[in-house]
């Protein structure tokens, strides 16, 4: 009997640093700084809580972290002379902070926490994984047969100037798409957009396997311009750090799933050479991604995540990008990113999203993949 199922090992390696967010953020009351800033100690409330009392500062540390207008958490407890080796004690991790640079109001802000199991270690669920793989076979199987998607770009095209509700703006144009690459089973016929027509639906990712606590690193945002001008932002992320390896599995149901190895790869390569023509290659100083490089994660940017440039190459793209910025930020945003003069710039976004690590930067959530 022939086996159905196709399994592969794929690893990750991170080139840029990696940010699965949890959806929760780091309080500025939950962390403090160590060593010049270099290190920042994510603590432990409820132990610091218990030595609070013990310091008999209980109620002290309950006004602490109720109040409005709240001083830093490493104030407080200089405040309250609680012994540095005591309080260490309460932290539930350390991570390097040498990359954030505090001359603009970084000190006092909250960080953005990645996504960590039940053993608080971090990982990387497969829906993170599956939802960039996704975008990158959409994108390669636009670019691969671009005449299959002409009357839907077409649509889409028509319709971006249309007025909606930005949860709903070029849904049903973007849903078209993916339904024609994807939907291809027949499953439901009388309604072809079903999702039980997907043949993704045979593509099965598994959550990574758990990484270390040492593998993170506390990130901030970079924004640079097309003359190469570093704006480093009061954001902070906390980050996978370069050479740490994402290890996961993949596997494929042949019987409904046509995808194999070789068009991951395929489609990883044309999805790159889009990448870098269509916005990469704007940028001073700006390398062409590697063959077989991803973007994985938040932070790394809209020309990422979209198959807008797919879909319309460079010169139409633009323009198409800018409207859809408009039509999905607010006035105020919208002005204050520039956005209305993206087509004078020949480029949209015209800022690219980087991140410090060990002294140099890096594209956001930029990493290498290959089959193991």
């Amino acid at each position: 009997m022939i086996d159905y199922l196709k399994h592969y090992k794929v690893r990750l390696t991170v080139v840029g640093p990696v940010h699965i967010g949890s959806g929760r953020e780091i309080l500025k009351t939950e962390y403090i700084f160590l060593d010049g800033r270099k290190k920042i100690a994510v603590m432990d409330m409820a132990k610091l809580y218990k030595l609070a009392i013990a310091c008999k500062h209980g109620k002290s540390f309950e006004q602490f972290m109720s109040g409005e207008n709240r001083m830093s958490l490493k104030k407080w407890l200089d405040d309250s002379k609680i012994d540095s080796k005591k309080y260490l004690n309460c932290a539930k991790y350390v991570l390097d902070s040498s990359g954030v640079d505090f001359s603009n109001g970084t000190k006092g802000i909250n960080v953005m926490e990645f996504v960590k199991d039940a053993y608080g270690k971090p990982y990387v669920p497969g829906s993170s994984i599956k939802g960039m793989l996704r975008t990158i076979l959409l994108s390669g199987r636009i670019l691969a047969n671009k005449k299959n998607f002409d009357i839907l770009a077409q649509n889409l095209r028509k319709y971006s100037h249309a007025n909606s509700k930005r949860n709903y703006y070029l849904k049903s144009e973007i849903e078209a798409i993916e339904q024609k690459a994807f939907f291809t089973l027949k499953r439901d016929k009388k309604v072809p957009s079903n999702a039980v027509n997907d043949e993704l639906s045979g593509l099965i990712v598994s959550d990574s396997k758990s990484l270390e606590i040492t593998d993170l690193m506390l990130g901030q945002k970079v924004d640079c311009t097309l003359s190469g001008k570093e704006m480093n932002l009061p954001i902070l992320r906390e980050c996978l750090k370069q050479g740490s390896e994402i290890e996961f599995s993949v596997s494929i149901d042949t019987t409904i799933c046509r995808l194999n190895k070789e068009e991951i790869l395929k489609s990883i390569e044309l999805f790159n050479e889009n990448y870098y023509e269509c916005f990469l290659s704007a940028f001073a100083g700006a390398t062409k991604p590697e063959s077989n490089a991803v973007y994985l994660g938040g932070g790394s940017g809209f020309a990422t995540k979209t198959v807008i440039y797919p879909l319309y190459g460079k010169k139409t793209g633009v323009p198409l990008v800018s409207t859809i910025f408009k039509k999905t930020m607010n006035d105020k945003i919208y002005k204050k990113h520039v956005h209305e003069s993206d087509v004078d710039f020949g480029i949209s976004p015209h800022i690219a999203k980087y991140t410090e690590d060990s002294g140099a930067l890096f594209e956001m959530g930029l990493c290498r993949l290959e089959f193991i």
